[in-house]
């Protein structure tokens, strides 16, 4: 949304998101999630004039590397923007305190 403020009127308007654009943010979606391996329920997919935004948490670098592939896949030429976070679960700190008293 955009917001234009003169002394005398404020305008605001949202970009009107093309058919192009949903088709795009649509088949994106179809990929992820036909991957198993890929969690899509953590990832939203926005599609602007043609720029593929991804956002979103994964678990792990190659959940966010197989994201990115999978767009890039049906991008195409599309510019394609990564803002996907990797959160690592608590797992490794439960593995960790383990071994460490099963060193003591």
């Amino acid at each position: 949304m955009s917001v234009e403020a003169t002394p005398d009127r404020i305008a605001v308007w949202q970009h009107a998101v093309s058919a192009r654009d949903e088709h795009l943010r649509g088949g994106i979606e179809d990929e992820l999630r036909s991957d198993p391996e890929v969690n899509e329920t953590g990832i939203t997919v926005t599609v602007v004039d043609d720029v593929v935004t991804l956002s979103g948490i994964v678990t792990t670098p190659s959940q966010q590397a197989k994201v990115l592939a999978a767009a890039r896949r049906i991008a195409g030429m599309h510019p394609v923007r990564d803002m996907v976070a990797i959160r690592h679960s608590n797992e490794g700190d439960e593995l960790s305190r383990e071994v460490q008293e099963g060193i003591r």
